[in-house]
């Protein structure tokens, strides 16, 4: 596992001020009366993605001013009580996920059991690339789910990134990055209370399905090599991203971004068939174009063109 530690002092003017450069203006308060004060805080990327891990050793109140990202917090131990202006504190425990700093420019304050969890930065425009919202931003209206199944299925997801993903010899490729931060985005939205609307427009309804199913299906072929989005495809075609959604669903029984695979996957057989063992390698093509877990490459390559993939 790569990463390292940006932080760890036991010094806690020394924690203030390295927190308020990596994240935001940050102000702490020990309360736990002599116990030792020692802030850690271990960083791993996955690409552009930082994945933090929190450790506290005392107890502390914290106040923070608006943060530019969200830090979806997973407890691992201990208790985090975040503050917001005009609403009730909420009380985040072990195995508890949290959507810290969730409304835009309000600052927030709480305070910190002894904790240790996992931090995740989200940069708020990718709620807006990942649903519609009638040309509106996507925007949390809560740092709490919305049930505890909600929770537990982010939790896992969570999970998953930090101790798979990020543990993988790809981690740093910008394809499989920009999908996972998507995914988590994609996730919350499922998660915490939110502005997204669910319901297609009526403009959608009236979209020109075949000149925007052509339209798209030209977009993806020529961009599959890059780290392209669904927003970025219902961009590049004047579409919603909901109304991008059904199209797919209607004439290619897929979602656009599974038709994006199928693309990479053809491109990437193309690749194979002409490739000199001599150069390159099975795993390198896949890589390149997106496919990072070789099992399920080797499973998908096989159900497509009906053998293992072999340079000849």
């Amino acid at each position: 596992m790569s990463g390292t530690f940006i932080i760890d002092s036991h010094d806690i003017g020394e924690a203030e001020a390295l927190l308020t450069a990596t994240y935001t203006k940050v102000r702490l308060s020990e309360q736990s009366h002599g116990a030792p004060t020692r802030t850690r805080v271990w960083r791993t990327q996955i690409g552009s993605l930082d994945v933090d891990d929190f450790e506290y050793s005392y107890d502390l109140d914290y106040d923070v001013e608006p943060p530019d990202r969200i830090l979806l917090c997973r407890v691992l131990k201990g208790a985090i009580e975040d503050h917001v202006p005009g609403r009730q504190p909420e009380m985040f425990t072990t195995g508890e996920v949290a959507a810290i700093g969730a409304l835009d420019d309000t600052p927030y304050s709480g305070f910190v059991h002894r904790g240790v969890f996992t931090a995740i930065s989200i940069d708020r425009s990718l709620f807006s690339e990942v649903a519609s919202n009638g040309g509106e931003p996507v925007r949390l209206t809560s740092s709490t789910p919305v049930s505890a199944d909600a929770s537990r299925h982010l939790v896992d997801v969570i999970d998953h990134v930090r101790h798979t993903v990020a543990n993988s010899a790809f981690s740093h490729e910008p394809l499989l990055a920009g999908t996972i931060a998507r995914y988590l985005a994609a996730t919350m939205l499922t998660t915490f209370p939110n502005t997204a609307r669910t319901e297609p427009t009526v403009d959608d309804r009236h979209d020109n399905a075949r000149a925007l199913l052509r339209r798209a299906i030209a977009f993806i072929d020529e961009n599959a090599h890059t780290d392209i989005s669904p927003a970025d495809i219902a961009a590049a075609v004047d579409a919603t991203p909901q109304a991008l959604l059904n199209l797919f669903r209607v004439h290619r029984d897929c979602t656009p971004m599974a038709y994006v695979r199928r693309v990479r996957l053809h491109q990437a057989h193309l690749e194979i068939v002409a490739g000199d063992p001599e150069t390159t390698s099975v795993t390198e093509i896949a890589r390149r174009w997106g496919f990072h877990e070789m099992g399920s490459f080797m499973q998908r390559y096989a159900q497509a063109y009906g053998g293992e993939p072999r340079l000849l």
